[in-house]
């Protein structure tokens, strides 16, 4: 393997790594209310949000009331007990409407206020106001409870609130970043594609973005990003049908077009890739580009 090569291949993996630790932390920090964590499917998936609605709001308070602590850093194989807080912790976060949360957080105990305040974040971020972020000055400390240990240490509600919080302006940046990704896939398949009048928009997936972190500081270098999603749509393809295709769509920090492969299953694993690899789609659904869309493109000649 040349030096380019090397240098592309730890590139990458850099890329992946500190993706999946993004996730991770992520997932510890959301499980302080949602237990699986923000990546997980509870947010897309209508089936599992509404067997949450489904369960009573009582009794989700009195489970958690029975823990009498906040849910923290349990991953991995749960014992049943485990799994019925985990179940009820994520209904808080995704499986109740805000008149619900909103009251749990004026009537509830300080631990169960935090997680109403954390639903609230995560579900309802534009309804947050003034009396909901009272909670950031309110003193006192509540228990954590921590997967496979006994003693149950004590935080500051106000540590707590303030982490919950934080994820707000994360939350809303996502969906930004997700909304521009999307309209840009669209227009270009609108720009590009050989029949673009047939061309139906039915859905995107599995939204994600990798990016590099500085391995002291944990910061994310800055213009790092790569945005991954899937896109669902239905087009005529060169050979003149109308089918249904999967894509996954990889663009980068400058919001050029780096790759495009079919997907039927997961995701590959690759992550970034110069020239961009956008070669499966124009030969199944793309018009013929001139010389200069190449060069706009990336595309080598």
């Amino acid at each position: 393997m040349d030096s380019e090569s090397a240098t592309k291949t730890r590139t990458l993996h850099t890329l992946k790594v500190r993706y999946n630790y993004n996730r991770k932390m992520k997932k510890t920090l959301l499980i302080l209310f949602v237990a699986i964590g923000f990546s997980g499917v509870a947010q897309t998936d209508s089936t599992l949000i509404n067997f949450r609605r489904n369960l009573p709001l009582t009794d989700i308070v009195e489970t958690l009331s029975e823990c009498n602590c906040m849910i923290m850093e349990m991953q991995g194989d749960l014992t049943e007990k485990e799994e019925k807080l985990i179940s009820r912790v994520q209904a808080i976060a995704f499986g109740r409407y805000f008149n619900e949360l909103d009251s749990l957080f004026d009537h509830g105990s300080d631990f169960i206020q935090l997680y109403a305040f954390g639903g609230i974040c995560v579900s309802y971020p534009d309804s947050i106001n003034d009396k909901h972020l009272q909670i950031l000055k309110k003193e006192g400390t509540v228990r954590i409870c921590q997967q496979g240990k006994d003693s149950l240490p004590s935080k500051p509600i106000i540590e707590i609130a303030e982490m919950m919080y934080k994820l707000v302006s994360q939350i809303k940046n996502e969906k930004e970043q997700q909304q521009i990704i999307q309209k840009m896939i669209s227009e270009f398949i609108l720009k590009y594609a050989a029949h673009p009048e047939t061309y139906v928009n039915i859905s995107f997936q599995d939204f994600h973005v990798y990016s590099i972190h500085d391995g002291s500081t944990l910061e994310k270098v800055k213009s790092s990003e790569i945005y991954s999603v899937k896109h669902i749509f239905r087009i005529q393809n060169i050979n003149g049908s109308i089918n249904e295709y999967q894509a996954r769509f990889k663009i980068d920090s400058e919001f050029k077009f780096m790759l495009i492969e079919n997907e039927t299953g997961k995701e590959s694993n690759i992550v970034s890739c110069s020239p961009p690899r956008l070669d499966w789609w124009f030969e199944n659904f793309g018009r013929t580009l001139s010389k200069q869309e190449k060069e706009e493109l990336g595309l080598e000649n």
